[in-house]
């Protein structure tokens, strides 16, 4: 099969946003900060835009709902319907911030996740690579299954930008940059509280690319609405993930595992012991 040169270099786009595209819609949380540091951080907070992601919490089943997970699996399908492609998508992350996804799509695999240590993404275009800087801090801001409950530890800033119309529903939009500096837009259903709808630029080998993802089904797993089917425009493709199963709790920590060529990666950059 031929594939599209824009279709190519979107796969390559895959590992920057994979955990948005499963429905991973949560930032990563290292835990609470200090009290000190928690109070410096509520000084860029906006109490309306609090509210807001209160509600949200709400609507995913509420903050026990979220506290009981300690590792999730995702699977379902992954596709590009502008170029007729589809293919299989997983993910699995674990507390307290293991993450993998694994993709295959016209033959080809694109793996990138975080084993605790070591970020990174291995494909067939660009080969294996270790994720530094703000593409390792874009997937990482996606690895938390608790993520939802740290919103205020992970976003310096939380700003209500106002009333808007998404999808042809009334909603809020909020403003979040977070401590690595990442500025993005979240739009929350004015009535069921839900994510809707996330704005904002993704790091890639081929510089920042503007994304939109739209976040059209939830369903409810183990008492938790999970994010079942998302929509991402970018580069003027649309990327539809549809999550088919989720579990919860039984993640084998084995997953995790870096990939050979990764290690290798690892254990070339790691410097020679003096004789």
């Amino acid at each position: 099969m031929t594939i599209r040169r824009n279709a190519v270099r979107t796969l390559v786009m895959i590992p920057a946003f994979a955990g948005l595209l499963a429905g991973v819609a949560a930032p990563l949380s290292a835990g609470p900060k200090a009290p000190e540091q928690a109070a410096d951080s509520a000084k860029n907070h906006d109490k309306q835009a609090l509210k807001v992601l209160d509600k949200f919490i709400i609507a995913i089943g509420g903050h026990e709902a979220v506290s009981r997970i300690k590792s999730m699996s995702q699977k379902g399908a992954f596709k590009m319907p502008a170029a007729g492609l589809v293919g299989t998508i997983e993910t699995h992350s674990m507390l307290p911030s293991k993450f993998v996804v694994k993709m295959e799509m016209a033959g080809m695999q694109t793996i990138a996740g975080f084993d605790g240590d070591v970020a990174y993404s291995l494909d067939a275009v660009t080969g294996p690579r270790i994720l530094e800087g703000m593409e390792r801090a874009q997937l990482l801001e996606q690895a938390d299954p608790h993520g939802p409950l740290h919103y205020r530890e992970t976003y310096p800033t939380i700003e209500y930008v106002g009333a808007v119309e998404f999808g042809g529903q009334p909603a809020e939009k909020l403003r979040l940059v977070s401590k690595h500096g990442n500025e993005v837009f979240q739009i929350f259903s004015k009535d069921s509280g839900l994510l809707i709808g996330v704005e904002g630029t993704q790091a890639s080998p081929m510089g920042e690319v503007k994304t939109v993802t739209t976040i059209k089904s939830y369903e409810e797993f183990g008492g938790l609405r999970v994010a079942t089917v998302t929509e991402t425009n970018m580069m003027g493709t649309a990327l539809v993930s549809e999550i088919e199963s989720v579990t919860l709790n039984d993640v084998d920590p084995a997953v995790f595992d870096l990939p050979d060529a990764i290690k290798t990666l690892v254990e070339d950059a790691e410097p020679e012991s003096g004789g």
